[in-house]
């Protein structure tokens, strides 16, 4: 068995200490970002929430886009494997799992912070062309996410869907936005059924008049 030698024990704890200080800084501008949007939140504001100098600042981040990116792919990828294991956990049956992850995307709809964080990312996109340029290709693969989402749910009903994964996948996110943006301003979703709705529609669910 190989000796891990002084020098390699130094280099792998200023490692995980650099990794740590990294989180708290992206934590800390999750939550000010979504508070007081890009613009309105400052490298020394991130520094100071989580504890650090700007120097710590800059020693972990070019800028405050930089840290944003880091942020906004970190949380696209905790979607994607949450809702994999979503529907890991919901078996093969189509209903189990159409449930299980229309709970999913309803209760991060009701995330305040994610609601505020995501729809500021969104506009500061629109604003800013360099930060768009990323940003897009970074939702680009979280559009996929939900694309392949919706191919493996219809499979496993045998179920053809009536447009492409990836033109679905825009619309439910943009209804997921929607949801996020009601919870935001009015502290509810507007029409808490519209989710569960849209994909039940999917499959050939057709409301009552009375519904």
């Amino acid at each position: 068995m190989k000796k891990i030698n002084k020098a390699e024990i130094t280099r792998f704890s200023r490692e995980e200490t650099q990794q740590r200080t990294r989180q708290r800084l992206i934590e800390s501008a999750y939550l000010l970002v979504a508070e007081k949007g890009v613009e309105g939140t400052s490298i020394n504001d991130i520094a100071k929430g989580a504890g650090y100098t700007k120097g710590a600042f800059h020693s972990n981040f070019e800028s405050k886009e930089d840290l944003i990116l880091n942020l906004l792919d970190q949380h696209n990828d905790q979607i994607a494997q949450s809702l994999l294991s979503v529907v890991k956990k919901a078996s093969t049956d189509f209903d189990s799992a159409l449930a299980a992850v229309s709970s999913w995307i309803q209760d991060y709809a009701m995330d305040r912070h994610l609601a505020l964080l995501s729809t500021e990312l969104y506009l500061f996109a629109a604003r800013n062309a360099a930060f768009e340029k990323e940003y897009t290709v970074m939702m680009d693969r979280h559009r996929h996410t939900y694309a392949d989402l919706l191919s493996y749910l219809f499979n496993l009903a045998h179920i053809r869907l009536p447009e492409s994964p990836l033109k679905l996948a825009n619309s439910l996110i943009t209804l997921v936005r929607s949801s996020a943006v009601d919870k935001a301003l009015y502290g509810k979703v507007t029409d808490d059924n519209a989710i569960a709705l849209f994909i039940n529609l999917l499959r050939g669910y057709k409301p009552t008049r009375d519904a």
